[in-house]
């Protein structure tokens, strides 16, 4: 997962500012849905112009004047102006056309799109992993392979707790940095020594995994540290080239891992094909809405192709398909 819950506001001389935003991604498009489902906002200089609209009346590039006759100059206040009015409250924006210059007003309905759905997403998988984490402890049995698959429960169920804390949050935020990092690691070296080690290879696959997650949280918490003692440019690309680092290194290494698992079950025995079965089915489940509906297309185009609360709930897949193996 990449850094979150910071937008880019605007420069002065080597400096940059930030604020809270409802972002999952540090954003250099500067977009906000202020949780309107047809109508997004993006931040011009000082004026907020329409991005994307569904809206009758309303066209791509026109001015935000006011909103309930307060006018707004940011983003992040307008964004934070509606966050704090009633579900299903009505508001009246007034916009200055870009095609004939003149001014109109819409009267649009305040519905909380990712929030609430977002917070309860997380909180679920982070159950879940936290229960079927105490489940393979109590349960299993006493191998290497049991370790890793405990660890890279915990990281997911950390992870998942720890993805909406505030971004100036040092010791949550640094927690989340070292949990997300440490995925991808405790993943590969799980389906290295899940069902058989094969010792040599296997030692090699864990080594190089655990040190890229190692690298990876060493990198990603100075990289934050650096930014958060001295907001510059360099500082803010520098952060921001971390973040798309360990989530490449993420989804590469849950690729990897299918992979892996794909080649042992063709060499299994057929007690052992049984049991990889549908855990196969599960990691494919998983991960693949969460790889190719969020990571790739934050890494592609900025954004997410659909929201975080989609494809959350199936991780739950991962754990619900371990449970026959033990």
């Amino acid at each position: 997962m990449i850094i979150k819950n910071i937008e880019l506001i605007y420069e002065e001389a080597d400096v940059f500012y930030f604020i809270h935003s409802d972002w999952n991604v540090i954003s250099i498009f500067n977009e906000i849905t202020i949780s309107y489902p047809n109508l997004k906002f993006y931040q011009d200089n000082d004026v907020i112009r329409v991005k994307r609209s569904g809206v009758k009346h309303v066209q791509k590039d026109d001015i935000l004047l006011s909103c309930d006759s307060i006018e707004f100059f940011n983003s992040y206040n307008l964004d934070e102006y509606i966050e704090r009015s009633p579900i299903n409250s009505r508001h009246e924006y007034k916009f200055l056309s870009s095609k004939t210059g003149e001014t109109y007003s819409v009267n649009l309905k305040y519905h909380r799109l990712t929030k609430n759905s977002v917070v309860f997403s997380l909180l679920l998988v982070s159950i879940v992993f936290l229960v079927m984490s105490y489940i393979i402890v109590a349960i299993g049995p006493e191998q290497i392979n049991i370790f890793y698959l405990f660890m890279f429960f915990i990281s997911i169920a950390i992870t998942a707790a720890t993805y909406r804390v505030y971004f100036y949050n040092r010791i949550l935020y640094s927690i989340f940095i070292v949990s997300t990092a440490f995925i991808g690691g405790f993943y590969l070296s799980f389906l290295t020594t899940f069902p058989k080690m094969h010792k040599q290879v296997s030692l090699i696959v864990m080594f190089t995994a655990i040190t890229l997650s190692l690298a990876n949280s060493v990198f990603w918490l100075r990289a934050y540290f650096d930014f958060l003692g001295y907001k510059t440019f360099s500082n803010y690309v520098n952060l921001f080239e971390m973040a798309k680092i360990n989530q490449v290194y993420l989804m590469l290494a849950i690729i990897v891992g299918i992979v892996i698992i794909a080649v042992k079950y063709r060499s299994a025995s057929d007690f052992d094909k049984n049991r990889l079965k549908w855990f196969i089915i599960g990691q494919i489940v998983g991960f693949v809405p969460f790889v190719f509906l969020f990571s790739l297309s934050l890494l592609l185009f900025g954004h997410e192709w659909v929201n975080l609360s989609f494809v959350m709930p199936f991780l739950i897949f991962i754990p619900v398909s371990l449970f026959h193996l033990f």
